[in-house]
């Protein structure tokens, strides 16, 4: 479409598309064009994470105790691209906080999609 677009002298800045669009590999592709792209999260994404903030300058997530969550790793689940961040098993030890953030896990983990675009809801 964008080709078509450019032969008719015509600019492609912005794409809207439905949520069956919502994937980190059609987001990259977006941003790898230059293109804003206006497409619903999937269900499985959350704008907000409570009791952690991002740290942007460290690309990482603070807990409500102070903890890093650093990035460890992005990877493919279902389709959908994420970036993962957790703390180590020592860092949640003693934590007053960690019954209600954990459950029976040892650490904390947070997986963010991978957009690279805006997004709106």
């Amino acid at each position: 479409m964008k080709n078509r677009l450019e032969r008719g002298h015509l600019k492609m800045e912005v794409l809207l598309g439905d949520t069956g669009f919502s994937s980190g590999e059609n987001y990259q592709f977006l941003d790898d064009l230059g293109l804003d792209g206006y497409i619903p999260p999937h269900g499985q994404y959350k704008s907000k994470r409570p009791h952690f903030v991002f740290n942007q300058a460290k690309n990482c997530y603070i807990c409500r105790n102070g903890k890093e969550l650093e990035f460890r790793k992005t990877v493919n689940a279902d389709g959908y691209m994420y970036n993962r961040y957790r703390t180590t098993k020592a860092d949640c030890v003693g934590c007053s906080f960690r019954d209600e953030c954990l459950g029976k896990s040892t650490h904390k983990e947070i997986s963010i999609p991978i957009t690279g675009i805006t997004m709106k809801r």
